[in-house]
């Protein structure tokens, strides 16, 4: 029988060597990535840190950070050490084009309320406001000059829109004719004021003198409703100074008239000017968030018959409630309006006063209706919110501007139908139908649009990717769901229960567009994720987008793409020949390989640790370790028979085994950190064996225990070091080997 041994040992024997070193020195060299300007080169200690230079600059990209140029990860000059040469190269991000602003003037001609003023980029639409109302006419629309306005074209300069009225022909008609003797002595102008004008000062009628000294005048009511009486009272100046009085001066209560259709005679003598009853505006309320009850609470206001409660969002102005209270909750009046918002208060006079001034406004965050979406191998949450509550705020600078999240907005095509605009910037874009399947895409480059019918082609209404939005109505179904990944926000979410941050858009478009390797990184110019050509993006509709999912477990180890929350469940998982990739980090568990041909090794790029025993199951035909880190607890153990072992590039430091009294005989099983050996047979029991490239240090038990080999095997060792060890690098069963 004849058996080979071929053994090459590469010792570096420092067990008890002590060599004194010269000072090691790196260079570290900076890449500007085509930036400016050239950032000189540094000379480092050997475990120094690096001086972060200033930022370079480059037109049209912004500077994001430096990254080691073998390694792609993100250089941290407050923590990561020079241990050789290296080149930190700069990473940069294409810069949104900075956009021009125009401002759209609304003239109200009357109605009411007023409109604030539209500060929008050039090239966007404005947004339509909400009707205005003027007493006895019919809206007609906003006109530029003498067309109507058409909301869906695009900004490019200041313009002014007026509101255009018809009035209205009404069921009913009442003439006042007022014919009023005046007190004796009276000066200036008498003026009459009333239910019939809802007691706007604006509206105030006034009498003219005639020639026998009467005041006479009229005003004429239409109305849809009949009109059974009036209230009305006098006054010598257009407006609320010097009332009426009566015999004594005193101020006097409001008159009243019965009204018939048609002409209504009204004659009056008034006996006095009571001069002291003034109407004022009443005190604003003065608002706070009341942490007890969870209500923004003020104090009564007198002469107040109510409240109005407002929400701001930028420009944009909604009236959620009106109380009798002295406080709200904010949760229950801002549905449909979730997010950071602006509230304040208006009070609502008492006859004979003035409404107050808005409040002093109250932020307060209101959560959005959250889900929880897995799509890819990605965790996060997503905002489903209303059409009108995203455009309200779309464009906001304040704190009411959209949060660092994914969108999903509902309610568009109605939105669009009541005839209001949408628009969208830079961003990414997707429709996902009532059952969460994805059924359109628009990507962050202009002209690239998707379908589920077509697939990617060149969408030529999508000439401007700020506009992106544009004849989304074509593509647009009842039930829709518009998802938007927003420009210059970020998102954050979890892989493998890691939590990592990515911009908005980035990430939408990684699952919707196109992947890179890269991500979360943005894509880079010219040619890679979404960056890429169109034939390269991916079938969106494939994509699974699951709402409602629960956080998946984390995974500590992978076979291709899958991934197993436990070493031992990737390998019951494995077929023979699979490698199982394990991710960064320290793995404690202890498992068992008992089947054949099986590797290990880090994904790639990482470092992974075992710090548990790993046990070979009996006759094991095939395993191999390459490229990991072994420490702690760590081992590696064959109780019967292996063959085709293999053990390359590892790193094994610090083991806590204990070392095995010395026993220089055969048969001998000792503790050892690779332990292929099983006392009670006496022959063949270990085969095939590669132990190469590996580096050892501080290991307190044996390293390589070998028990005898089988007929017609090879055991290679080599290219191995060997450092500090107070027992044997390597044992052999001299018996039958």
């Amino acid at each position: 029988m004849r058996r080979r041994l071929f053994i090459v040992l590469s010792f570096v024997l420092l067990g008890f060597l002590l060599v004194a070193c010269d000072e090691t020195n790196y260079k570290v060299t900076f890449d500007v990535a085509g930036g400016t300007p050239a950032i000189a080169s540094q000379t480092i200690k050997d475990g120094g840190l690096v001086t972060k230079p200033a930022n370079p600059k480059k037109d049209g990209f912004t500077f994001k950070f430096w990254q080691e140029k073998e390694s792609a990860e993100e250089w941290v000059f407050a923590s990561d050490k020079v241990t050789k040469n290296i080149t930190l190269v700069a990473q940069w991000e294409e810069a949104p084009p900075e956009v021009e602003k125009v401002k759209v003037t609304f003239d109200v001609k009357g109605g009411t309320p007023t409109v604030p003023i539209q500060t929008i980029d050039k090239g966007e639409k404005a947004t339509k406001p909400t009707d205005p109302t003027k007493e006895g006419y019919d809206f007609l629309g906003w006109y530029k000059g003498e067309a109507e306005y058409d909301f869906n074209t695009a900004v490019n300069e200041d313009i002014t829109l007026e509101a255009k009225w018809e009035e209205q022909e009404l069921a009913y008609t009442y003439t006042l004719e007022f014919s009023v003797t005046a007190p004796e002595g009276t000066e200036g102008d008498v003026y009459v004021i009333g239910t019939f004008i809802k007691w706007d000062l604006t509206k105030i009628v006034k009498l003219t003198k005639d020639s026998a000294g009467n005041y006479e005048g009229s005003y004429v009511v239409k109305s849809n409703e009949a009109i059974a009486e009036i209230e009305y009272k006098y006054f010598n100046s257009a407006s609320w100074d010097d009332p009426e009085g009566d015999e004594n001066y005193d101020y006097r209560d409001d008159r009243v008239h019965q009204m018939v259709e048609g002409i209504n005679q009204i004659s009056d003598v008034i006996l006095s000017w009571e001069t002291e009853q003034k109407p004022e505006k009443i005190a604003k309320p003065i608002l706070e968030y009341d942490e007890t009850n969870k209500v923004i609470s003020w104090e009564a206001v007198e002469n107040a018959l109510e409240y109005e409660v407002y929400i701001r969002l930028e420009q944009n102005h909604f009236k959620v409630a009106t109380t009798n209270e002295t406080s709200f909750d904010p949760l229950l009046v801002s549905e449909g309006l979730e997010g950071s918002n602006y509230f304040y208060v208006i009070a609502i006079a008492k006859q004979g006063h003035l409404n107050s001034d808005n409040s002093e406004e109250v932020l307060f965050d209101v959560p959005y209706l959250t889900k929880s979406l897995l799509v890819g191998n990605t965790f996060t949450q997503v905002a489903f919110v209303t059409a009108e509550n995203y455009f309200a705020r779309r464009n906001a600078t304040d704190a009411s501007a959209p949060s660092n999240i994914l969108y999903a907005i509902s309610g568009v095509k109605e939105y669009l139908a009541s005839g209001k605009t949408i628009n969208e910037a830079f961003s990414t874009v997707a429709l996902l139908d009532e059952d969460y399947q994805v059924t359109f895409v628009r990507n962050i480059l202009a002209k690239q649009t998707y379908t589920a019918e077509e697939g990617w082609f060149v969408d030529e209404a999508y000439e401007s990717n700020n506009a992106q939005l544009v004849e989304l109505d074509d593509y647009l179904n009842e039930g829709d769901y518009l998802i938007i990944g927003k420009n210059q926000k970020n998102v954050t979410f979890k892989v493998d229960g890691e939590e990592k941050t990515a911009q908005a858009r980035e990430f939408l478009a990684y699952h919707v567009v196109n992947t890179w390797e890269s991500f979360p990184n943005p894509a880079e110019a010219p040619a890679n994720g979404w960056r890429a050509p169109m034939g390269e993006f991916v079938d969106a509709k494939a994509i699974i987008f699951a709402f409602d999912a629960d956080e998946p477990a984390k995974a500590f180890a992978y076979i291709e793409d899958v991934g197993y929350p436990s070493i031992a469940d990737a390998i019951t998982a494995a077929a023979e020949g699979d490698t199982i990739l394990l991710i960064a980090g320290e793995h404690e568990e202890s498992f068992t390989v008992d089947k054949n041909d099986l590797s290990f090794a880090p994904v790639a790029g990482k470092v992974a640790v075992l710090k548990g025993v790993v046990s070979l199951v009996d006759d094991l035909k095939g395993v191999k370790f390459e490229g990991l880190e072994f420490t702690g607890d760590a081992y590696i153990h064959a109780p019967g028979k292996i063959d085709d072992f293999v053990f390359i590039n590892n790193k094994v430091y610090g083991t806590t085994l204990a070392k095995s009294e010395y026993k220089p005989r055969n048969l001998t099983d000792v503790n050892a950190f690779i332990r292929l050996f099983h006392a009670p047979a006496v022959n063949d029991i270990v085969g095939n064996v590669t132990i190469k490239d590996n580096e050892f240090t501080n290991i307190s038990s044996d390293i390589i225990s070998i028990a005898r080999t089988a007929v017609d095997k090879e055991i290679l060792i080599e290219g191995n070091l060997f450092h500090n060890f107070p027992n044997s690098a390597i044992r052999f069963d001299g018996n039958r080997n």
